[in-house]
């Protein structure tokens, strides 16, 4: 009787096999959801427990419970960012006893503008993209009491956006599912790891806009040519699911990709310390510290009642941590400060911060420069590499402290010459179809001239990694 309800279903099986496989397919796909969803649930039951423990802890009498600021985009991540922030985030922090205010962004640039002025903090949250995260920080440091400013207000990343490199940088390694991510960024807020990071200034070198440009800040990595325009189509290749990556570079090799990054470069070589960057760094901090002890007297003589109060003392401004701390007076680097300079012809050009470069990374930026020409097996051999998280192939490193790059007229696009705003490096609001652009962190921006500098343990994140040793940024 059982052999003959086995041999039955075979038959039924064979003869229906096209909605066989499907069931079974159906069925693999539904075990899995579960099963993940299960163990997201235990994951999440540990976490809460660890981060109540934190919030059940007695606080001294004198002290205040601290309170976060929440820069929240929530167009990000297809409008998503919301309702993951609520179901990951939001109970860790509540269970922490951490007071949260949210500020939800509205328009293209808002973070900047409420950086700029954001006080009564204890911390920043950044919850959106690569995108948010840029102008949250450029926001930050161009602040007039930056230096201050980033000792008050350390930055948490949580990766909540479509790019979001920067955050994910700084995250243990193995945290592939989206709930251990963003619990994790949200965690080392709770723990309260604070570690430096350096950032980049980039500067447009020309502008037609009668206001001059304003810098614009990045943590992780500017590239220019063919890969980057390959990672930024890589969306629209949603249909092929988890192959739309490498189905991008395969059918990339038929698109109008940047194949030709050519120009003029010119560039110092990274200096650890010596006497001519040790005294031009402690001009530049008493520079500082003079113009925002200016500031701060100004505001308070705008104040008709601030002259019948007794006025403090004034008193040296605290130092950031990226201030000299060793004396390298006694230090000669004849190279220190020398620019070098040598043509771009290549298919890819980045440059990366610290912590986004490969592990084991030295301090400085890390410019990489590609080969001049490359096959389109050879393209999509070696984009499907990095992909794997193997290191670009037949490159040329250097170590660099400043850049300064020209791309050349036909490298340039054409609405380079239109009017722009104040941030000189912003793209237009309708570029014209022949545009080329440099990523920064992910955002695209016309190229054009540009100066970028270093600028040493800049910023102040939450992150339980070494940030001298942290993962790269995908390619």
């Amino acid at each position: 009787m059982v052999m003959e309800r086995i041999v039955k279903t075979a038959v039924v099986l064979r003869n229906n096999w096209k909605k066989s496989v499907f069931a079974s397919l159906c069925a693999l796909y539904g075990g899995n959801y579960a099963v993940g969803k299960y163990r997201e649930a235990l994951y999440m039951h540990e976490i809460c427990l660890e981060a109540k423990a934190f919030g059940d802890a007695p606080l001294p009498t004198t002290a205040k419970p601290r309170h976060v600021t929440v820069i929240l985009n929530p167009a990000a991540n297809d409008g998503k960012c919301r309702a993951m922030f609520d179901k990951y985030c939001g109970p860790l922090l509540n269970l922490a006893g951490l007071k949260v205010g949210i500020i939800k962004t509205e328009k293209e640039g808002q973070a900047k503008d409420i950086m700029e002025i954001m006080d009564n903090t204890d911390a920043v949250i950044v919850a959106g993209g690569d995108g948010t995260v840029a102008e949250v920080v450029t926001g930050l440091l161009r602040r007039a009491d930056r230096a201050q400013a980033v000792q008050r207000l350390p930055l948490a990343l949580i990766p909540l956006g479509d790019t979001s490199g920067s955050a994910t940088a700084l995250l243990p390694p193995g945290e592939d599912s989206p709930a251990r991510r963003i619990t994790q960024a949200t965690m080392a807020l709770v723990r309260d790891t604070v570690r430096p990071l350096d950032a980049m200034e980039v500067q447009a070198l020309e502008t037609e806009a009668e206001v001059p440009g304003r810098p614009v800040y990045l943590l992780s990595n500017i590239t220019w040519g063919a890969f980057r325009d390959v990672q930024a189509r890589v969306s629209k290749y949603w249909y092929w699911g988890g192959l739309k990556e490498r189905m991008a570079y395969v059918f990339a090799v038929f698109k109008n990709l940047t194949w030709s990054c050519n120009g003029d470069m010119e560039y110092t070589a990274y200096c650890a310390g010596c006497s001519r960057c040790y005294a031009e760094q402690k001009q530049q901090q008493q520079e500082r510290a003079a113009a925002e002890q200016q500031q701060q007297q100004q505001a308070r003589a705008g104040r008709w009642w601030s002259r019948f109060i007794p006025q403090p003392k004034p008193t040296a401004p605290p130092q950031p941590e990226s201030a000299v701390s060793e004396d390298f007076s006694s230090v000669d680097n004849p190279d220190c400060g020398v620019w070098h300079r040598r043509p771009v012809s290549t298919i890819d050009w980045s440059l990366r911060t610290r912590h986004a470069a490969a592990e084991g990374a030295g301090p400085g930026l890390h410019l990489r420069l590609g080969p001049s020409e490359m096959s389109s097996s050879e393209f999509i051999s070696e984009g499907w590499s990095r992909m794997g998280g193997s290191e670009p192939s037949g490159t040329e490193r250097l170590t660099v402290d400043q850049v300064r790059l020209v791309p050349t007229p036909e490298e340039r696009s054409a609405s380079v010459t239109a009017p722009t705003t104040t941030d000189s490096t912003s793209t237009p609001a309708e570029p014209p179809a022949n545009t080329r652009w440099f990523g920064f962190d992910g955002e695209e921006f016309e190229v054009r001239p540009v100066l970028i500098r270093l600028l040493p343990r800049a910023v102040r994140v939450f992150t339980e990694r070494d940030t001298e040793q942290t993962a790269p940024v995908p390619s």
